[in-house]
């Protein structure tokens, strides 16, 4: 098979976009393959022959004439299927019936859930759409699952101009659980949410098992029941969205890189989405990072310093720091961190506020906990956030601010 790849360029313009759906379509689109082919009619999802390398292959002339929405939605498309998976639940028994029938669930809740337009993504109504073959029967119900559309198909007419669906069954589970690693949990609850009200009426969930849905939904969505711990990082992520509506909706942690998804899993880079929103250095948010010299916090740095990193420059000013008893401006290019020696906090107190700065900043410090007494102006004690290590303590930290145990996060 001859394949030329698309360019970087539209792959990472297609990634900042996805996002505005859910961020699960950009971290599918992250472990993907994207590449050209011309011995497949419109495009396909597959890995392999070693089994460990997702291939997004689409023909070149198919492509071409599709407009970035619709692209979006092709690649939405594959997405879902393997969300629902769809692939598992047809081995054996992969037809046209069951294919139909697994566009109607997906093309549907698209539209419905994810925010494509219907009319703008099939102008010439090629898709397949539950309206398309139901629209006239009021004894089908909408928001059922797949099996239920493919029982009631007696005739099936030519296939749209979709995806192929020929290497479906061929996705492993273990590729639905490497795009749900990317996610933090506030995002894996909502795309839950949207799955069940994209399955309101479904006898599977309603009935099965005496009317247990979870027990129902776990069966239907094979993510259902992950039990996923939020990272720590997402208590920054949080408070960056707290400031603007502007802020993207649905951002994430991304793993790097994400071609080959058996690279190293511990690796974090902050998302690429660039802001649009301009403000000048004197209204931005004044953000400063501390990192204790202690030996049990080094491992954790460079997560750290990304977190910190991935604020919008554009509307906070961020600055890094480690300390011991004494405090050490970071430049982050030389990657160094200096001490190691005592660790105390009320010289960070002092630093902060030794220039009686109008705009006070907002103080973020990963530590052991073990140091000095501190003493922060109680007006100001909302402003400082502490992430304590394993075994760390919050003894020496008012409890007036905001104390985080890593031990409570993934």
């Amino acid at each position: 098979m001859n394949l030329s790849f698309l360019e970087p360029e539209e792959i990472l313009s297609l990634k900042k976009e996805l996002i505005n759906h859910h961020s699960v379509f950009r971290c599918f689109w992250d472990l993907c393959t994207p590449s050209f082919s011309s011995n497949i009619n419109t495009a396909c999802v597959e890995f392999d022959k070693a089994g460990n390398l997702l291939r997004f292959l689409i023909n070149p002339d198919f492509w071409k004439s599709k407009s970035i929405n619709q692209k979006k939605f092709i690649i939405c498309h594959e997405c879902l299927h393997i969300l629902r998976g769809h692939g598992l639940r047809s081995i054996g028994k992969i037809n046209e019936q069951n294919n139909f029938a697994m566009d109607i669930v997906v093309n549907e809740t698209l539209v419905k859930f994810f925010s494509f337009d219907k009319n703008e993504i099939d102008p010439k109504y090629e898709y397949i759409w539950f309206d398309k073959f139901f629209k006239n029967d009021k004894k089908v119900e909408k928001w059922r699952n797949f099996e239920y559309y493919a029982n009631l198909f007696d005739e099936i007419p030519n296939k749209p101009d979709l995806v192929d669906h020929s290497y479906i069954s061929q996705i492993p589970e273990s590729f639905l659980k490497e795009i749900l690693k990317n996610l933090d949990i506030d995002e894996l609850e909502v795309l839950k949410n949207k799955f069940l009200d994209s399955l309101k009426n479904d006898d599977s969930i309603n009935s099965i098992n005496g009317g247990n849905q979870e027990g129902s939904m776990a069966k239907e969505i094979p993510f259902f029941k992950i039990e996923k711990k939020k990272k720590w990082e997402s208590i920054i992520k949080k408070f960056e969205k707290s400031f603007s509506k502007d802020f993207a909706e649905e951002d994430c942690w991304s793993i790097k890189n994400r071609r080959n998804f058996f690279l190293d899993k511990n690796l974090f880079l902050p998302n690429e989405i660039e802001m649009q929103i301009k403000k000048s250095d004197s209204k931005k948010i004044a953000t400063w990072f501390f990192l204790d010299s202690s030996g049990s916090c080094w491992s954790l740095s460079e997560r750290f310093f990304k977190a910190a990193k991935s604020l919008d420059p554009t509307k906070f000013d961020v600055r890094f720091f480690c300390f011991d008893t004494k405090i050490y401006p970071l430049n982050l290019k030389e990657n160094k961190i200096f001490g190691g020696g005592g660790t105390s906090f009320s010289i960070i107190a002092n630093y902060v506020y030794k220039n009686n700065l109008q705009h006070k900043p907002f103080v973020w410090v990963l530590t052991d906990g073990f140091g000095d007494a501190l003493q922060i102006p109680e007006n100001q004690s909302k402003k400082w956030s502490w992430f304590i290590t394993e075994n760390g303590t919050s003894e020496y930290i008012p409890k007036s601010c905001k104390i985080y145990k890593l031990s409570d996060f993934e």
